[in-house]
């Protein structure tokens, strides 16, 4: 599991505002809410897109995991060097597969920062954020937009600023298969 060295405070208010593509994130994973009496202990993710629909803001993520032996496949993005890792928050390598995600509104409380603190706690360098623009094709960002209008229409059925919907979490079916640059 990567470990984050970086976890500043500020207003809640600061962070929703500020949050972007390419920002790493403390979230907790949505499995940790099936016992709410357990602390939830928040691992990183990377912030893939943010997309606004009918006023709601949701946040695509994508979690991180441990650097395997095997090469990178074409849609991991992987931090590795001191200073990428230091610049992104974490202190250990990490690894983000890109086709697998999850899209929660930003008031979902997997976010769980308590205490006014902002669960960003570093961004990818510019070579991080040259290979997520190679990765985010327009055909994934369309379908994950489409994925938001759906489920505020179907899922939400009402403001996902509402306490009871705002914890909801989208798992979107996998991309299709699509050459990689």
């Amino acid at each position: 599991m990567a470990v984050a060295t970086n976890h500043s405070t500020y207003k809640e208010s600061k962070w929703i505002n500020t949050i972007s593509r390419g920002d790493i994130a403390l979230f907790a994973h949505p499995s940790a809410f099936k016992n709410h009496d357990k602390l939830i202990n928040p691992t990183p993710y990377l912030v893939l897109e943010i997309i606004y629909v009918s006023g709601d803001m949701y946040v695509v993520l994508t979690a991180g995991t441990t650097v395997v032996a095997a090469p990178p496949r074409p849609f991991d993005i992987q931090i590795t060097n001191k200073s990428s890792l230091n610049e992104a928050g974490l202190a250990e390598p990490i690894s983000f597969d890109t086709n697998h995600r999850i899209i929660v509104p930003v008031l979902h409380s997997g976010f769980g920062m308590r205490f006014g603190a902002t669960p960003v706690i570093g961004r990818l360098n510019s070579a991080g954020q040259y290979r997520l623009r190679s990765v985010r094709s327009p055909q994934k960002v369309l379908a994950d937009r489409k994925t938001c209008l759906w489920a505020q229409q179907w899922f939400f059925e009402e403001s996902c600023k509402n306490p009871r919907k705002r914890d909801q979490v989208i798992i979107p079916a996998p991309y299709s298969h699509e050459p990689h640059n």
